[in-house]
């Protein structure tokens, strides 16, 4: 007699062994997606404070960026530009794919930065992104206006 097929126990044998690796990988999976989700967002401002710069400079006038930390959301354009203007961009860091807290912004004491004609800022600071128990930095230069994106923990 041919046997065909698998016996019970060696099926509950494999999801048992499949289990085991999940319960493994699960924990790691979900460290390294927020290790990913805050730091995409903190390159994403990184890149947003640079063309804000080059903006300002190429239009010759004013690009602000403003951070809301409540509603984890930035903006930046042209100053004086309504928020629903074409040439605003709006950034809503709580929302997937990123689902990241905006923990703190202070530039020179408030939470928005405003780039000259020149792309020259109008003061440094920082911007705190957070997701689990990673946390980035993005920190703006006064003197030169680049930013940086540091990982804190």
């Amino acid at each position: 007699m041919v046997r065909r097929g698998y016996s019970l126990i060696e099926l509950l044998l494999v999801l048992a062994i499949v289990a085991v690796v999940a319960a493994i990988a699960a924990p790691r999976y979900g460290s390294a997606m927020s290790r990913y989700a805050a730091e995409s967002v903190a390159r994403r401002i990184v890149a947003d404070l640079d063309q804000a710069r080059e903006l300002a400079k190429s239009a010759s006038g004013s690009y602000v960026v403003n951070f809301q930390s409540a509603s984890a959301t930035y903006d930046f354009g042209p100053v004086g530009a309504l928020i629903t203007a074409p040439t605003v961009q709006v950034v809503r860091a709580s929302r997937e794919p990123y689902g990241v807290a905006l923990a703190g912004a202070s530039f020179g004491g408030d939470a928005a930065v405003v780039f000259n004609g020149f792309g020259v800022p109008d003061s440094g600071g920082s911007v705190q992104v957070k997701r689990g128990t990673r946390e980035y930095i993005v920190t703006l230069s006064a003197t030169t206006g680049k930013s940086v994106a540091t990982l804190v923990n």
